[in-house]
């Protein structure tokens, strides 16, 4: 679990190099002031599985997962198979649902519900206990 600031996650994955290799990388940062992408994941060594996890939500939910009665849903990328039940079973560990978007193409995606949760919390004042559910009919 990449779990640093977000302006030293790329230096730490390229430092990880190789070890990596072979590993899930489940990535929770955000380098808000970094201007371009929010994860670090393009550095990975090849073999790695990248998960993009844990970055959307305040520590907050993360401590306390159900807001307002519910159970928050938490949206992530990861590579179908291993990588993804590695993410999920994370997720459910401390208490959210998981909601997969998809590969390493869906990363992008997951970094804009980040920027979706920056912008509701910060500039429109809903407070850090804002979380997500997707709702949808089976």
């Amino acid at each position: 679990l990449l779990a640093v600031p977000g302006a030293a996650a790329k230096e730490v994955v390229a430092g990880l190099g190789e070890a990596l290799a072979g590993k899930v990388v489940v990535d929770a940062t955000n380098d808000v002031g970094g201007g371009g992408k929010l994860h670090a994941l393009d550095g990975l060594a090849a073999g790695a599985h990248p998960v993009r996890a844990f970055n959307t939500l305040g520590w907050e939910n993360f401590a306390e997962p159900v807001v307002a009665g519910t159970r928050a849903d938490l949206l992530y990328g990861a590579e179908d198979g291993h990588p993804r039940e590695v993410a999920e079973r994370l997720i459910r560990d401390v208490g959210l649902e998981p909601v997969w978007l998809g590969g390493p193409e869906a990363f992008d995606l997951v970094d804009s519900v980040t920027r979706l949760w920056f912008t509701l919390v910060f500039q429109r004042g809903f407070g850090r206990r804002l979380a997500f559910k997707v709702l949808h009919e089976s």
